[in-house]
């Protein structure tokens, strides 16, 4: 029997680590290059005909997001923190609904939550007066016959 000459054991072991490198990087990478879905970015002729929007939708929105019950990236977290103190120092007129009785303050504060609803028209002012502007707020609603 003959033997295999070192070098060329050594060799192929390296060709076979290297090998196995790269195989296992290829998950990591069609991660890395996957695009965006269309889904996932909201459709501005849908979210444009509402009239308001409560906060967590229009943090998600202004980031450029779908809104839904599990979106914590980072900009939609700062927009929502952004428009929390807009509406607390009320550079944001906010829409009363039934909830807000829980986040009133006695001294006649209010404490902003996911739920507090804003109108499109103060909310594409707030945006305006920052100099931001969204597709979404661009499309004026239709009356309801």
């Amino acid at each position: 029997m003959t033997e295999v000459p070192g070098p060329l054991l050594v060799a192929a072991c390296i060709c076979v680590f290297v090998a196995l490198l790269f195989l296992f990087q290829i998950p990591a990478l069609s991660r890395a290059t996957r695009q965006v879905r269309p889904a996932d970015i909201p459709n501005p002729e849908v979210w444009g005909h509402l009239r308001t929007f409560n906060l967590k939708q229009a943090a998600a929105l202004i980031a450029n997001c779908t809104p839904d019950e599990h979106n914590k990236r980072g900009d939609v977290d700062g927009w929502y923190s952004i428009l929390c103190e807009a509406v607390a120092s009320q550079e944001i007129p906010r829409v009363p609904v039934p909830d807000d009785v829980h986040h009133d303050f006695v001294n006649g504060g209010y404490r902003p939550w996911p739920g507090t609803t804003i109108g499109r028209g103060a909310l594409k002012a707030f945006l305006a007066s920052r100099g931001e502007r969204r597709p979404f707020l661009d499309f004026e609603p239709k009356k309801l016959s």
